[in-house]
């Protein structure tokens, strides 16, 4: 499918509830500080006592935020995904699809689902990386104790190279990966691995349409900076993403 007549999809189904959604997105952050005044607070009421007792209680206090923090957003987001992927397949896409994983059923099955993909980007983002960050470890070291020039840019070249390659090995594993959301959030009863597998073989000769449309996406992410909402382009390039997905799955 041409990126234009998923984009065109993309912005036709968000047509009727892109004012509630934008509100919902714009009150995320906004919790977000709320909740990071806590501990300054909590340090505030808790003046006369020791600095110790400050110490542990803003420690407990940020522990309990980022993980507060970490469930409402992994929920949320994936009732997004959930919603636009619906609206994609044309099966209705209603609000409270956004509220479905909130239910105490739901709940900690798309939290447990959240921390193993979070890790597993995490992971493979670290393997990928792990030869640009220890070439840059010696480069610094090289470029502190002095060393000669001529070696210095081989060091440069090298670490170089090591981030280009990162970035593509990366951002290969990746797309292999992108469908594994959208599986769960379709209701396929399949276990993590199994998720991830699925994904990995559908993607196979699909990547190339994937990076068409992130692309097709860049200058709208420019004009974040200067003239449309972000809000609005975010909105946008996630239900353009599930109209993809659900032509990868369905087609």
């Amino acid at each position: 499918m041409k990126n234009a007549i998923i984009k065109l999809r993309g912005r036709g189904y968000l047509i009727g509830n892109l004012l509630f959604l934008s509100v919902l997105l714009l009150i995320l952050p906004a919790f977000s500080v709320c909740l990071s005044i806590l501990p300054e607070v909590a340090t505030q009421l808790l003046s006369d006592l020791s600095e110790k007792v400050q110490s542990i209680t803003v420690i407990v206090l940020s522990l309990l935020i980022i993980v507060t923090l970490f469930c409402i957003f992994s929920i949320f987001g994936m009732g997004l995904c959930r919603y636009f992927l619906r609206k994609a397949e044309r099966k209705g896409g209603r609000l409270k699809d956004i509220f479905f994983y909130f239910s105490p059923s739901e709940s900690f099955g798309v939290l447990s689902f959240f921390i193993r993909y979070v890790t597993m980007k995490v992971l493979l983002f670290a393997i990928c990386f792990l030869p640009f960050f220890i070439c840059s470890i010696f480069l610094g070291r090289l470029i502190k104790y002095s060393a000669s020039l001529g070696v210095a840019f081989v060091l440069i070249f090298t670490d170089f190279l090591f981030l280009l390659l990162g970035i593509v090995v990366f951002s290969l594993f990746n797309t292999s990966l992108f469908l594994v959301k959208y599986y769960y959030a379709n209701g396929t009863f399949l276990n993590f691995r199994q998720l991830v597998a699925s994904s990995q073989s559908e993607m196979k000769n699909k990547g190339k349409s994937l990076l068409k449309l992130q692309l097709s996406f860049a200058g709208w992410f420019i004009s974040c900076l200067t003239v449309i909402p972000s809000v609005y382009v975010i909105l946008y390039y996630s239900q353009s993403k599930a109209v993809l997905a659900a032509e990868f799955m369905n087609g």
